[in-house]
């Protein structure tokens, strides 16, 4: 599992000797090590939760960029637009784990799926087209988020 989410993050956030723990969540898997809620597992693909993102240092890699605009409505759970994003690691693919931040802090706001490919996703920018670029699996404030 470390290797998996150094893949998709960069990030060494664990090691193959630290004590994991996994539980069971409605809709994906948490990964906790140390007594810290760290990760996540959705189709048992890993990434970071939000507050492990905060805590490891989010960089650049899987992140969405935001206007402010979409703040309110990304912490709050709501699926991302593409009118939002300004901009996205073009890297992601559809169905890829990403984080999403906003444009002035750039801090991890929420962590979801990719709908569609990043390149597919700012050629629909360039052309005006609306639709839903991101599943928001998890988000500041949220059940996970409140649970330590």
């Amino acid at each position: 599992m470390s290797d998996a989410l150094f893949a998709a993050t960069g990030i060494r956030a664990f090691g193959e000797t630290d004590n994991i723990d996994v539980l069971e969540a409605p809709d994906f898997k948490v990964v906790e090590v140390g007594g810290e809620r760290i990760g996540i597992l959705l189709s048992e693909k890993p990434f970071l939760t939000v507050k492990g993102l905060m805590k490891f240092g989010a960089g650049e890699r899987r992140a969405v960029t935001v206007d402010m605009g979409a703040v309110p409505f990304v912490t709050k759970g709501a699926d991302l637009m593409v009118p939002g994003i300004l901009d996205i690691d073009p890297t992601i693919k559809a169905s890829d784990w990403c984080y999403i931040r906003d444009e002035k802090n750039r801090r991890p706001l929420a962590v979801g799926t990719a709908l569609l490919d990043a390149q597919k996703i700012m050629e629909m920018k360039g052309a005006g087209q609306k639709g839903k670029a991101v599943k928001v699996v998890h988000y500041v404030g949220d059940e996970l988020w409140n649970l330590g």
